[in-house]
């Protein structure tokens, strides 16, 4: 039996989501937190225990409290895969990682704090045959904030997103500067934004192919492929493209089916920049060849349901079997 410590933390902000699931039944959420292993860890070779970490641990004696039951477990898995919202529970956990002297760390949080958007940006700008969309985060405190930072940078056309926030559906795409007026409740919010420069990566037939690989212990594994007709591409447009059309569910299996390694070399260069155990990568690649970066982040799930209708996608079902290994021999 291999005794695994999963690390969770609170967000900054003490924000937890509650929910009722079931009847009598009540479920919390954490934002900032990966439940990237959540169905590989249910598994009879593992015994699970987890510490939540919600504050910057300061005293010598609570520290070394917690260090001492790091010796118990085989692995810990840092779970904390948000440092921009999480940044206060990644540094308590380099702090109590200082008593750690044996047990093998799977996404350490040093590394976790270096993978926000903007970081990322400049960690990987400079990799050949790589086009990383330029990056700029901003705590705006007025419409014209924005509007300095977007002329100055002659930004437009931009994608503006909320910092810590992995979901596309609150982005929000400026083309032009007749559209800023669109932003204008958000530095009301009093929260930090990214600021992405947005790349028209539609295809020759006009849509938009997003494509995620998932990196484990710097091996490659292909996860999904998704066509969409609109550039904000996830899960869900499945249902408006590719369930309808077997066409595109073809082109996705080749896809898996045909990965290789060799035909994205930029994958190498970016996981020698990154580093982390696990995380995933999106992308898709421009008419000239390039690698467009969408995401590198540990923050993401790879479960076996892509959509309601499953029996049209049992193909990738083996893939996600590789993946499940591959974290497995970890």
């Amino acid at each position: 039996m291999i005794k695994v410590l999963v690390i969770e933390g609170i967000r900054d902000d003490r924000y937890i989501r509650v929910g009722y699931y079931k009847p009598g039944k009540v479920r919390f959420t954490l934002d900032g937190v990966s439940e990237a292993l959540n169905d590989v860890l249910k598994n009879d070779l593992f015994e699970i225990h987890t510490l939540l970490l919600p504050f910057i641990v300061e005293k010598k004696e609570e520290i070394e409290s917690l260090a001492i039951k790091y010796d118990e477990f085989n692995i810990i898995y840092n779970s904390i895969c948000e440092p921009d919202i999480c940044r206060n529970a990644l540094i308590a956990l380099l702090q109590l990682l200082k008593y750690n002297k044996n047990v093998p760390v799977i996404n350490h949080p040093s590394k976790v704090l270096e993978i926000s958007r903007d970081m990322v940006y400049q960690k990987l700008k400079d990799i050949k045959g790589l086009y990383v969309p330029k990056v700029v985060r901003i705590k705006p405190t007025s419409l014209n904030s924005i509007k300095e930072v977007a002329d100055g940078e002659n930004f437009y056309p931009f994608i503006f997103r909320e910092a810590g926030k992995h979901t596309n559906s609150e982005a929000v795409l400026i083309r032009s500067p007749k559209e800023i007026d669109l932003l204008e409740p958000y530095p009301f919010m009093g929260k930090n934004y990214y600021m992405v420069e947005f790349v028209n990566y539609a295809s020759e037939d006009g849509l938009y192919r997003k494509y995620r690989v998932v990196s484990i212990d710097g091996n490659f594994y292909p996860r999904h492929m998704i066509v969409s007709d609109h550039w904000n591409v996830h899960g869900k447009d499945r249902k408006r493209l590719m369930d309808k059309d077997a066409r595109y569910r073809t082109e996705e299996k080749d896809w898996l089916k045909n990965f290789s390694i060799r035909n994205y070399p930029q994958l190498k260069e970016i996981h020698k920049k990154i580093g982390l155990d696990i995380y995933i990568i999106d992308f898709s690649i421009l008419k000239d060849g390039k690698m467009v970066i969408f995401e590198v982040s540990p923050c993401f799930t790879y479960g076996k349901t892509l959509t309601d209708n499953k029996e049209l996608y049992d193909y990738y079902l083996p893939y996600i079997d590789v993946i499940d290994k591959a974290v497995i021999s970890l």
